[in-house]
């Protein structure tokens, strides 16, 4: 579907204030609706791990923010189908409109007495403003990262993504939209029997695979280094698969936690030198991504 709308002048110099004003009003009309600030234990945390926990929506990020970044991919995905022809800087202005319009419906009185009807969120009475705005700016990543990726891989880290969330947590996108429609006691009771203490062993791989999105967003966006991106969002997915394999660990408690994570290591570590051997048979040539 295409139209004839193309948005034409609409560049980064209208875009950056455009998603500055747009933020503003959430954050006001969020303030309007009784949100905090910031958590209110008083403190900011750059992460979370506790999905059902006091703080969960309330510091920067937490396992849902993996979730906002999805969101963008789904949000380009839209937009690209909608408005073809028209300037990415206004399908991501465009974006940051779509997200904060859901951030604050999600934050007001009849969808968080929805979410409470979900296991993990029967505590939860809305974001702080910090998370809210923190959620939009991950989804504009996500949106991104969506522009910059070939299809394949925007679709198969979409995948990834929620299969993970669903090992480590039991709640992911797709589940949550369940829930929010159609409420089951029965998934809420599948999500409650998982171990929290594995939530913290993943959570503690879950800043590793950030910090390669991250990369990937700077060789694409900066350098424009299409084989070094593929090869730095290669490295991402290994450590997504690192992490599924550590919550499937932790789900059947096969081990202790010192052995568990000793075990996790040692086989991961042979499991990618042998895939980088298979990598390095001529595809990838950039010894940096492979190192």
């Amino acid at each position: 579907m295409g139209t004839g709308f193309k948005g034409a002048g609409f560049s980064w110099r209208h875009a950056a204030p455009a998603i500055g004003a747009v933020m503003l009003v959430q954050a006001l009309v969020l303030h309007a609706m009784g949100h905090p600030p910031i958590c209110t234990c008083g403190h900011v945390s750059l992460w979370y791990g506790d999905p059902a926990g006091s703080q969960s929506s309330q510091q920067l990020t937490d396992w849902y923010s993996w979730t906002h970044l999805l969101h963008g991919f789904l949000f380009y995905a839209l937009l690209h189908w909608l408005f073809p022809r028209t300037p990415f800087a206004l399908r991501l202005a465009l974006a940051a409109g779509l997200e904060a319009g859901w951030e604050i419906l999600e934050n007001s009185p009849p969808i968080m007495a929805r979410y409470r009807l979900q296991a993990l969120a029967r505590g939860y009475y809305g974001d702080s403003i910090l998370n809210s705005l923190s959620d939009t700016v991950i989804a504009l990543t996500g949106v991104t990262l969506a522009w910059r990726l070939p299809v394949r891989a925007s679709i198969g880290f979409f995948v990834a993504v929620e299969l993970w969330l669903a090992l480590a947590i039991r709640d992911n996108l797709a589940l949550n939209i369940v829930q929010l429609a159609w409420p089951s006691q029965a998934l809420s009771d599948w999500q409650m029997r998982a171990d929290s203490s594995c939530f913290r062993r993943a959570g503690r791989h879950c800043a590793r695979l950030g910090q390669f999105i991250v990369r990937v967003f700077q060789l694409r966006i900066v350098r424009g280094g299409a084989v070094a991106a593929f090869g730095a969002c290669q490295r991402a997915f290994q450590h997504l698969a690192q992490c599924l394999t550590l919550t499937f660990i932790g789900s059947v408690k096969a081990l202790p936690g010192d052995a568990l994570d000793r075990s996790f290591h040692f086989r991961g570590h042979i499991r990618l030198l042998s895939f980088r051997k298979r990598l390095a048979g001529g595809m990838f040539h950039d010894r940096h991504y492979l190192a």
